[in-house]
């Protein structure tokens, strides 16, 4: 039995997944892989993830044009009429409070540096990663996530076709 035949006989919801839901998350797990075998220590983490765009920053490397497409979806996901939607509590950020101020200030559209942008950016892809790795995303059987998902695949391609990422 292969993983697919697998996941639509045992997990709840997932034969009725589109196979561009299917494949979206599929990307999503391997450019994230790859997005963090390049950061240091080959761990992702809020520090991290801000060290990086800071480098970025710093290198002047760090260019908004190619993340339109995720700035709008993400800030109309997670915030609407200057409200926070209850689709930006399903990204659990929990008590961090920078992590939180950081993403909110973004959706909010209060986040007006490219550095802020960006890190808000890959820090709502990183908590897209935690809610899929350690099983969020099944309690709804991944229910509205397609766009999510294709948004941060653009997100984490971008910021790994900047050359000093590749460079590593």
């Amino acid at each position: 039995m292969s993983p697919t035949e697998w996941l639509n006989h045992f997990a709840p919801g997932f034969e009725h997944l589109s196979s561009d839901e299917r494949d979206a998350i599929r990307d999503f797990s391997l450019l994230w892989s790859f997005f963090e075998s390049g950061l240091p220590d080959r761990t992702a983490n809020v520090r991290a993830i801000i060290a990086l765009v800071d480098r970025l920053a710093e290198q002047n490397q760090i260019d908004l044009d190619p993340f339109q497409q995720p700035i709008q979806h993400f800030r109309n996901r997670y915030c609407a009429d200057g409200e926070l939607t209850p689709a930006f509590n399903g990204l659990q950020i929990g008590r961090n409070s920078r992590l939180r101020s950081l993403v909110e200030e973004f959706v909010r559209d209060e986040a007006c540096t490219e550095t802020a942008i960006l890190r808000a950016l890959l820090l709502i892809t990183y908590r897209l990663r935690n809610n899929l790795f350690h099983g969020a995303k099944w309690r709804y059987s991944f229910r509205d996530q397609l766009e999510n998902f294709e948004n941060a695949n653009g997100v984490l391609m971008e910021v790994m076709s900047v050359p000093s990422f590749l460079s590593r």
